[in-house]
């Protein structure tokens, strides 16, 4: 291969059929002889050959992280307000509003990777979800097969307007809804990781302080576990986010626009 380049070393058509035959071969070659010759054709390949950098402005794992502790937090607050509200019927609550929270926090870290931001899309946003959040706690509570499909219906729902910021906004974007499929399966996969890792470091505490005679079982499994379980789908995000290449993905899922 490298006798090959040398010989055609100022014909751009053969070189380009030797690189399309064999391209591995042709670009360990070429690296070798790449010193030797100073050519504008040469510099061309030079080019071409070399690896992609992305280059990774040096305040964006500052700001990202600022958000996604804001909207852990926030998150948190919402989980502790049956807590918070003194509420009798906590099931009552979760079941009406678990999903509104987890979503929430997601479309809000999309919407806030996607800038410049949409004035109108995040109006448009804020009265669908409140809209929404107002009619689930609307409804009376009773063992009803109608009155779950609902709240199914509306984690569904809220899915789809995940996906419906994923691109945007933009229903045009066709092909990055499915990204946006395959996304979802890596983010459920990452969650799955965070959350075994949690419970399993929760348990080894609650172990360690038995151990003490110090029960402490009731406040990690409202606390801790609780709001974790909140905050895992935006760190999984976050991270997934910062580090695409390890999920096997070549191209960021969300890039700066």
């Amino acid at each position: 291969m490298k006798e090959k380049i040398i010989e055609n070393i100022s014909k751009p058509e053969v070189l380009e059929k030797l690189y399309r035959d064999n391209a591995e071969n042709f670009s360990k070659s070429f690296q070798d002889i790449s010193q030797e010759y100073d050519s504008e054709l040469m510099k061309f390949w030079k080019i071409r050959l070399a690896p992609e950098v992305v280059p990774v402005k040096k305040d964006f794992e500052k700001k990202d992280l600022r958000a996604v502790i804001f909207l852990s937090i926030l998150g948190g607050i919402l989980v502790k307000i049956p807590a918070i509200l003194m509420l009798a019927d906590i099931g009552s609550f979760f079941e009406r509003n678990i999903a509104l929270i987890i979503f929430n926090g997601l479309i809000l870290y999309t919407m806030w990777n996607h800038k410049p931001l949409n004035r109108k899309s995040i109006l448009w946003y804020v009265a669908v979800v409140l809209f929404l959040a107002f009619y689930l706690n609307v409804l009376p509570y009773y063992k009803s097969d109608s009155i779950k499909l609902t709240f199914i219906y509306a984690a569904l729902f809220l899915w789809c307007l995940f996906g419906f910021a994923y691109i945007k906004f933009d229903p045009k974007k066709t092909k990055k809804l499915i990204g946006f499929i395959r996304f979802n399966g890596e983010l459920t996969i990452m969650t799955g990781l965070i959350i075994i890792a949690g419970f399993l470091f929760s348990m080894i505490t609650i172990q360690l302080f038995s151990a003490l005679n110090l029960h402490i079982e009731v406040f990690m499994v409202s606390n801790i576990l609780l709001i974790g379980g909140v905050s895992a789908p935006i760190i999984s995000f976050y991270l997934i986010r910062i580090y695409p290449g390890y999920s096997g993905d070549t191209d960021p899922l969300f890039r700066r626009y």
